[in-house]
């Protein structure tokens, strides 16, 4: 379950509405448990994704996806910044992985 996640939709909702004048980023977890390194990106995640990009006054807040990023998951993400822990500090060429994430996979197979 992710932060946004444990909030009612009301609730979630109303806290980005009354605070959207001091919130500059949002931080949404792609993972089930957060703390656990290696964890499977959360396909339900980006259905959060989706709907904070709806938001009207979205283009005033960055958006940080955590959890679960990697060569296979980094092309479903529309969010400024991303945290990749495993792929990248896991693999025996941590620039290289960085690389690949910074180009969406791109230009490397999938």
């Amino acid at each position: 379950m992710s932060s946004w996640n444990s909030y009612s939709k009301f609730r979630r909702n109303q806290i980005l509405e009354n605070y959207k004048e001091i919130i500059d980023s949002v931080l949404i977890l792609a993972i089930k448990i957060p703390g656990f390194s290696g964890q499977k990106f959360n396909m339900d995640s980006l259905n959060v994704m989706q709907k904070f990009n709806k938001l009207n006054f979205r283009n005033k807040i960055i958006m940080n996806v955590d959890g679960g990023i990697n060569n296979q998951t980094i092309r479903f993400v529309d969010s400024e910044n991303v945290v990749s822990g495993s792929y990248v500090l896991g693999s025996e060429t941590p620039k290289k992985n960085i690389k690949i994430l910074q180009t969406s996979s791109q230009y490397e197979p999938i």
